[in-house]
């Protein structure tokens, strides 16, 4: 799994970013100035490994920040997790998402897309949730690291995918 924070990417000039978009098999494809503007898949053959599943956590504040390379790095899991190919473990845990979503009585529609999503966080907006930060502050108000695992638990399970965007699906955080 990766955390992603935007601070990180400004320091490292996005090298997470990079690492996660070559694990899942894509590379970047740069506009006349030099900037990431799209993703393509890199072939199998080229690749010369397997394809690697991933689980993405944001802060609220790259949500904010970095929109643009939240969509990028979307765009690029759901291109590899519709690509039916030998070792593409991104397909097939998807498609056994979407399966276990299904039999938990999602419709069709929503498991599709909510199968395919890697990117989760906060709600839209919100930096970080005051519970959380109030528990790690204050040591003595808290009995056990389960407390604070709940109070961030409790306000991630925000969605980043194309069709879902910010919106709580904690089913789809627990499946992943």
């Amino acid at each position: 799994g990766f955390w992603l924070s935007p601070f990180a990417s400004f320091h490292d000039y996005g090298v997470m970013e990079a690492e996660i978009l070559y694990l899942v098999g894509v590379r970047p494809v740069c506009d006349n100035r030099n900037v990431v503007s799209d993703v393509e898949l890199i072939p199998l053959g080229e690749l010369g490994r397997p394809r690697v599943d991933v689980f993405i956590a944001t802060e609220g504040i790259y949500n904010d920040m970095l929109p643009t390379r939240m969509q990028l790095l979307d765009k690029a899991i759901r291109c590899v997790a519709g690509l039916n190919e030998k070792d593409n473990p991104v397909y097939t845990h998807s498609e056994a998402a979407r399966a276990d979503l299904e039999r938990a009585g999602m419709d069709s529609s929503r498991s599709a897309v909510l199968s395919r999503a890697r990117i989760f966080g906060y709600p839209p907006g919100e930096r970080a949730q005051w519970a959380y930060w109030y528990y790690v502050l204050r040591s003595g108000s808290w009995e056990g690291r389960e407390d604070l695992v709940q109070a961030y638990l409790e306000n991630v399970k925000y969605v980043y995918t194309e069709g879902c965007w910010g919106e709580n699906a904690p089913e789809a955080y627990n499946r992943h």
